[in-house]
């Protein structure tokens, strides 16, 4: 089952997914749930780093359009906001 960890309260142990799901089906599914626009047209909003399987999704050949399986891990990280 897959695992989708995050910095923000809410992580997910044994997700079930159905085959062919991509990185975005459910970055807008999660989004829609925690009432925060991770994904919009179709970049990853600048204060959210998304890992799949360690690595950084913005790296990888299909970013977004990458296929999940049960065995993935992703992490979706809220970055800190700086200021003064």
């Amino acid at each position: 089952m897959m695992r989708v960890i995050t910095n923000f309260g809410q992580s997910f142990e044994n997700l079930e997914i159905k085959e062919g799901v991509k990185v975005k089906d459910l970055l807008l599914d999660l989004g829609k749930l925690i009432h925060y626009e991770i994904v919009h047209n179709d970049e990853i909003d600048s204060n959210v780093e998304v890992l799949l399987n360690g690595k950084n999704i913005d790296f990888m050949p299909k970013r977004l359009d990458e296929e999940l399986t049960d065995k993935d891990t992703l992490e979706i990280y809220l970055t800190p906001l700086g200021g003064g």
